[in-house]
């Protein structure tokens, strides 16, 4: 089972945010123009050096974080909050992974790190819920820019007394 997680991380939850991402872009032109100060809810916001201001103690603050490094636009540092950069939690969670599947997921997170920033932007975060597997929580939230009933989430992993970042997706209220 902890095996299956590494697709999902990488294939699922990549794509899922890239695709909703392009998708909201193209039908909105709210996200014509710049803003070096994307507003993030809570104390969280776009100048916090991502890895070295972060606070990880639970995931709803891990998501203020998270968004926080994805609006600052650093993709190493960004990286560095996921459990892709750490091989402990990777362990974890997908035991036996492949090396080049998690350079892979690494290089996807760094590389749509503008993507990321575009869908977060003005987030604000609400429930927290189990997550699809024991040990990871889901972080509901909304952003201006979201039609009416989408919600997006985020998926955080417990590791080593943190909460790091696993993928995220949208939903739609039936």
């Amino acid at each position: 089972m902890a095996r299956k997680a590494l697709p999902w991380v990488i294939g699922g939850v990549v794509l899922a945010v890239i695709v909703t991402v392009l998708v909201v872009a193209l039908s909105r032109d709210e996200f014509a123009g710049s803003d070096d100060n994307i507003p993030i809810s809570g104390d969280a916001t776009a100048t916090a050096p991502a890895s070295e201001a972060a606070d990880l103690s639970s995931p709803d603050k891990a998501a203020e974080s998270f968004a926080a490094a994805v609006a600052a636009g650093d993709g190493p540092a960004i990286a560095e909050l996921t459990c892709v950069a750490e091989d402990a939690c990777i362990e974890q969670y997908s035991k036996g992974a492949d090396p080049a599947e998690l350079a892979e997921a690494r290089d996807k997170i760094v590389e749509g790190a503008d993507e990321l920033a575009v869908q977060l932007k003005g987030a604000e975060f609400g429930a927290v819920a189990d997550g699809p597997e024991p040990g990871m929580k889901q972080v509901d939230y909304r952003t201006p820019a979201m039609a009416a009933g989408e919600t997006g989430y985020l998926i955080f992993a417990e590791f080593d007394g943190t909460w790091l970042f696993m993928g995220g997706g949208a939903k739609t209220a039936p």
